[in-house]
């Protein structure tokens, strides 16, 4: 069997979308999420560590590490979120 990477979602956060939704500490089971930051700048979270993040950065969070902004923080933030999923590939 081969592995084979698929991109499944971009999703662009804006602070219409932020204000939408909850902002949480949380983690993917299956999932390699990418993080990059296009506008503004805040704190990010990627297991317990706190980082500052600017406009231009990428984060990168593995499957099943909880991470997110920093919930006590203003959203101004804008992202664009990758998220990667790894299948296995039957090939005969």
């Amino acid at each position: 069997m081969n592995n084979s990477i698929e991109l499944v979602d971009v999703i662009f956060v804006d602070k219409e979308y932020s204000h939408k939704h909850p902002h949480m500490i949380h983690r993917h089971e299956n999932f390699l999420e990418l993080l990059y930051i296009a506008e503004s700048s805040g704190r990010y979270i990627v297991d317990n560590h706190e980082y500052a993040v600017t406009a231009g950065d990428f984060v990168i969070c593995n499957a099943n590490v909880p991470h997110g902004e920093d919930p006590f923080q203003k959203h101004h933030i804008q992202t664009y979120c990758l998220v990667l999923i790894v299948r296995e590939v039957r090939t005969c």
